[in-house]
């Protein structure tokens, strides 16, 4: 799926007939990446650090001994929830990772 179509997606989607919510996903996934690379080529102060994507949640899934097709929807939901909760101190995390780069 291109950036248009992702848009096309989003644009076209009314309340009364919900789109399968994987393209819808996968249409504001595109649309956030699309935005991110406008802003690191455009303001390069602005470089993304880290992302985490479904493909990675799903390769996780993998190494866990589990079939890729568990990360469902509502799967996904509460790994993104768990994520943001894991990471409220990450810039405790970004401080010990200067100092360390900044020994070696």
């Amino acid at each position: 799926m291109d950036y248009d179509e992702a848009l096309n997606i989003l644009d076209n989607w009314e309340y009364r007939e919900l789109p399968d919510g994987e393209r819808i996903i996968l249409a504001i996934d595109k649309a956030k990446q699309s935005l991110r690379e406008c802003i690191e080529r455009d303001c390069p102060e602005h470089e993304t650090i880290f992302v985490l994507t479904k493909e990675d949640v799903i390769e996780c899934a993998r190494e866990l001994g589990m079939p890729g097709e568990v990360i469902t929807d509502d799967v996904l939901y509460q790994v993104k929830k768990g994520v943001d909760s894991g990471l409220e101190c990450w810039s405790e995390v970004v401080k010990e990772a200067i100092n360390y780069a900044l020994k070696n």
